[in-house]
């Protein structure tokens, strides 16, 4: 059973408090999200069949979406949706 990121706790308690704050959505998460779309090119040099022609991100939902439309060496087009979930604090 966990604590709320906001339960007091008493000193010298064993349990963890959770130090980050916001997960709706997490910095964390938004900072992936545009890491890897920054990668785009780099993607692209290991994808041996196809290419990712743009990157479509909504970054302002919990666990935000960031999508990949792609197009293969046939022509056809298709998507990759990638969900970028944070974990709460382990630690």
């Amino acid at each position: 059973m966990g604590i709320s990121p906001y339960q007091v706790v008493k000193p010298g308690s064993k349990q963890n408090i959770m130090k980050t704050k916001s997960y709706n959505p997490s910095p964390l998460e938004v900072e992936f999200v545009n890491v890897i779309e920054s990668l785009q090119q780099n993607i692209n040099e290991k994808l041996e069949n196809s290419e990712i022609r743009s990157f479509e991100h909504n970054i302002e939902i919990d666990n935000p979406i960031l999508k990949a439309n792609i197009i293969d060496d046939d022509g056809d087009k298709h998507t990759v949706i990638l969900r970028v979930i944070q974990k709460p604090d382990d630690f």
